[in-house]
């Protein structure tokens, strides 16, 4: 009998017991400390997701700030403009105005502002809210146009699928996921400028009846370039579903 009970003899069934019991708690423990891990795994996971969330606005719309005021730079090198990058500086007499992110000073004969809105938010605002907003920025930075740039084609208030809106007579809207609509507009935009600093200037340098001509073509191929681009959009993913057909 004491052989039996004893926990000494690996032959007894009370030493055959305690062995269970002790590789049964061994892997509870074990089950335990990985689904421990586990969980911490995904309390880390939801905290780095909250604190990628919790990254400011201000930041995202930084780093978005300056990929357009690079973009704006490139292109006005083959125009000899002046190009400020002014976001984090207030406006001329003002000590907190910063509306207005790049500004494109224009250099023909009275010099011409240009001031460029970087808008990157997850709601895409109204016509109503760019147009306001653009008009606020050339009010503050002293601008004789407007233009908001804006990521993809999405942002862009109005029909579905345009790359570019005009909020008003001189504030505009591009996306910049195609560099090359957004080359084409700020080159109607810097024409639209030159002409609405000669119209309040009275540049002599300038024919406005002429130039607004010119204008309105350039307006005419743009819109039809924006038609093209549509088109060979919705071909190409036509073509894609053949292929996958």
């Amino acid at each position: 009998m004491r052989a039996v009970v004893s926990t000494e003899n690996p032959s007894s069934p009370i030493a055959a017991l305690r062995r269970d019991l002790t590789v049964s708690v061994e892997n509870a423990r074990r089950e335990l400390a990985e689904g421990l891990a586990a969980v911490r795994a995904l309390v880390q996971a939801q905290q780095a997701g909250q604190s990628a969330e919790i990254k400011s606005s201000a930041a995202i719309g930084k780093d978005w700030e300056d990929s357009v005021a690079l973009a704006v730079a490139s292109w006005a090198q083959a125009t000899g403009d002046c190009v400020e990058h002014v976001g984090s500086r207030p406006a001329p007499g003002s000590s907190s105005r910063k509306t207005g992110d790049v500004l494109v000073r224009i250099m023909s004969a009275n010099q011409p502002v240009l001031i460029v809105e970087a808008k990157r938010r997850q709601r895409r605002p109204s016509m109503r809210a760019f147009r306001d907003e653009l008009a606020e920025a050339r009010r503050v930075r002293g601008a004789h146009a407007a233009l908001a740039v804006v990521p993809t084609a999405d942002d862009v208030p109005g029909p579905a699928g345009s790359s570019w809106a005009r909020a008003d007579t001189a504030s505009w809207i591009v996306a910049a996921e195609d560099p090359q609509v957004l080359t084409l507009v700020l080159g109607v935009v810097r024409e639209l400028t030159i002409l609405a600093a000669a119209s309040t200037g009275a540049d002599p340098a300038v024919d406005v009846s002429r130039a607004r001509k010119a204008i309105g073509h350039l307006l005419d191929l743009l819109a039809r370039f924006d038609d093209v681009s549509k088109h060979v959009s919705t071909a190409e993913k036509a073509v894609t579903n053949i292929r996958g057909t």
